[in-house]
């Protein structure tokens, strides 16, 4: 799920998000994007898909690299990054914020077993790099470390 904004604000051609929080993030990307979330937000599926057919293949990726890289730079959503983390490691992603990241069935000396797992993506921007703590440095996947652990049970 990506995060929830409660307000789009275009001011003199930027685009500010705000969250529950009332706090305001400065969005930086392309003119189409700011339109196509804006047409997103506030218009029909049709007007946006209509706005959408009008571009160019090559400004449609554009769009969409924009997009890809807001977000898994974003540093108030693991989202995107908890997603390929999991998916690459064989696990199916779970959608609820709450509990495990993922799961994936096993069959261990015969007996079939449910291994979940969780996933801590943080993003660090390359400029930041004190030391390698983080899987993903500018929205890029760097490196999976996994390992078996037992979650404590009361």
């Amino acid at each position: 799920m990506l995060p929830v904004f409660l307000c789009i604000i275009i001011w003199k051609k930027v685009l500010f998000l705000c969250n529950e929080n009332n706090k305001i993030y400065k969005v930086n990307m392309n003119q189409d994007l700011k339109e196509a979330i804006k047409l997103y937000a506030t218009k029909t599926h049709k007007e946006l898909n209509n706005y959408l057919l009008d571009k160019s293949k090559d400004n449609l990726i554009a769009i969409f690299n924009d997009l890809l890289t807001t977000y898994f730079n974003d540093k108030n959503s693991s989202t995107l990054r908890e997603y390929i983390t999991t998916a690459i490691c064989g696990y199916e992603h779970s959608e609820s914020k709450i509990g495990y990241n993922g799961f994936r069935q096993v069959t261990i000396n015969g007996k079939s077993k449910i291994l979940e797992c969780e996933v801590k993506p943080k993003n660090i921007a390359s400029n930041e790099i004190k030391k390698w703590n983080n899987g993903f440095v500018d929205g890029k996947l760097m490196y999976i470390f996994e390992f078996p652990f037992r979650a404590a049970v009361n």
